[in-house]
């Protein structure tokens, strides 16, 4: 089972994990995204022997709690991988470290990769399954997305006063909800996709799409937030002249 402690100040868990999944290479953070300051981490898992190192484990559910939703989903997905007897094959975590400079810094219609991101692929029974987190915008309309960004943070200096102390994670959550951002997990496995959630008693639960449309799975209340950036360029472009950063 997974053990989780919380630390709400540290906006990060620490979790042990009793299990049959084997860590075989150390997880590698620490790298600069397109001068956001940004943490990636990798780890390969094998089955050689039937013993866990914990702490490792515990650094990749510490990189996907950036969002709660992602550690919580994940945890509780490689509890089935436990049980299942499989293994994790290869995880990658990408958090840039700031959302405002991430919406400020790039170009609106291509927002995606420099946005926080996760890969997460197992093997069950000889199958291959893909875990994709990604952040998507619920659809809501955002009247004035500039007066948004300034509820939280209300001048470009105590953004970078923000990113100078290092506690963006926590006002980022706060900018989530304002914008209506939300993260989201899907599970491949084959061609077939499903949207991962915790119901009310923390169980799984796998949401089919709604529908497909080029090969893409869609869901109610989930869109591309490239559909939100490309509705607000204006806003953007003004709020990059301040807070784009140095």
């Amino acid at each position: 089972m997974l053990r989780r402690i919380h630390d709400p100040e540290r906006g990060a868990s620490f979790v042990e994990y009793a299990g049959v999944l084997v860590l075989a290479a150390a997880i590698v953070a620490a790298v600069a995204f397109s001068g956001i300051a940004g943490q990636v981490s990798e780890a390969v898992v094998s089955a050689v022997e039937a013993a866990l190192d914990g702490d490792r484990v515990a650094e990749l559910l510490r990189a996907l709690a950036v969002a709660e939703e992602w550690e919580e989903v994940v945890r509780a997905r490689l509890e089935e991988t436990a049980r299942a007897g499989g293994v994790v094959t290869l995880a990658r975590v990408e958090d840039p470290g700031d959302l405002l400079a991430c919406l400020v810094s790039r170009d609106p219609a291509l927002p995606a990769e420099a946005l926080p991101w996760f890969v997460v692929e197992l093997r069950e029974e000889g199958r291959p399954v893909r875990l994709e987190g990604r952040l998507d915008w619920a659809g809501e309309a955002v009247p004035d997305l500039a007066a948004a960004v300034r509820k939280v943070y209300p001048t470009p200096q105590e953004w970078r006063a923000a990113r100078a102390a290092g506690t963006p994670v926590r006002q980022d959550r706060r900018l989530r909800r304002e914008l209506g951002l939300v993260h989201s997990v899907r599970e491949w496995s084959r061609q077939d996709c499903r949207l991962l959630r915790l119901g009310e008693d923390g169980s799984l639960l796998r949401v089919a799409p709604e529908r497909v449309r080029g090969g893409h799975p869609e869901w109610a209340g989930l869109r591309h937030v490239s559909a939100l950036l490309r509705a607000n360029r204006p806003a953007l472009r003004a709020l990059a002249a301040g807070y784009r950063p140095r």
